[in-house]
């Protein structure tokens, strides 16, 4: 809690600045110093890249974090808005590299009170049943009914858990239906969800044709709930 409260009061200054962007240019010796391990350690969880102890390189993934802060991008089918993450372990990252710090730092009572135990792989595959918790190709299918919508997306490497899609018919007080297929492993379901409440689930093996087709692949022949659910190879 009070390192929450520390970040929130932070936060809070910043806003009272007017959000001032701080090129790294302007940054103090010191402040660079504390900032250079911070995202040398972050930066392939943040930005999906390795910056090392190169400073043009650390500056330049600390003026693209500036950027992002701005432009208000959503991710697709971000389940972390279902059920809430941890604020620790997002910024501890998913390879738990932020940690790995010089030990000036992380001899720090404040640094140790503050560092969580776990990363991001662990919570997500605890909480939302899949190794990152967003949906990539995902497009919405316009079915012409007024109360109807349909998504695709693809997760790895499984679907996500019930109590994310509880969560989803919960926050817009709806039915959900949630068909699922992994052809690689061979496996697909199904689950409904009622306001909430999980009425009914199934999970069975894929059907494949004894023939492949001429791209070298079995066809999916059944169960029949997924023969109309099936996008693309792969789920």
């Amino acid at each position: 809690p009070s390192c929450c409260q520390q970040i929130h009061q932070w936060y809070q200054m910043w806003l009272s600045e007017g959000g001032v962007y701080h090129s790294w240019d302007s940054l103090t010796a010191m402040q660079k110093a504390r900032l250079s391990p911070l995202l040398s350690a972050g930066s392939f969880d943040w930005l999906n890249r390795f910056t090392g102890e190169d400073e043009s390189r650390v500056a330049t993934a600390w003026e693209d974090i500036q950027y992002l802060r701005g432009t208000g991008e959503a991710v697709p089918m971000d389940m972390r808005t279902l059920l809430p993450t941890s604020l620790a372990a997002e910024l501890h990252g998913f390879n738990g590299r932020l940690w790995k710090t010089p030990e000036v730092i992380w001899r720090q009572a404040c640094w140790q009170a503050f560092a969580p135990g776990n990363s991001t792989y662990h919570l997500y595959q605890c909480r939302y049943g899949v190794k990152w918790p967003n949906g990539s190709g995902f497009h919405c299918i316009d079915g012409g009914h007024a109360t109807e919508l349909s998504a695709e997306f693809d997760t790895p490497w499984g679907p996500p858990s019930a109590e994310v899609l509880c969560a989803l018919s919960a926050r817009f007080r709806c039915q959900v239906r949630h068909v699922y297929a992994e052809e690689g492993c061979g496996f697909c379901g199904y689950s409904e969800y009622d306001h909430g409440r999980l009425a009914d689930h199934e999970s069975d093996d894929i059907e494949f044709s004894d023939e492949e087709n001429e791209d070298g692949f079995r066809d999916v022949t059944g169960p029949d709930y997924i023969l109309d659910s099936l996008p693309h190879y792969g789920g």
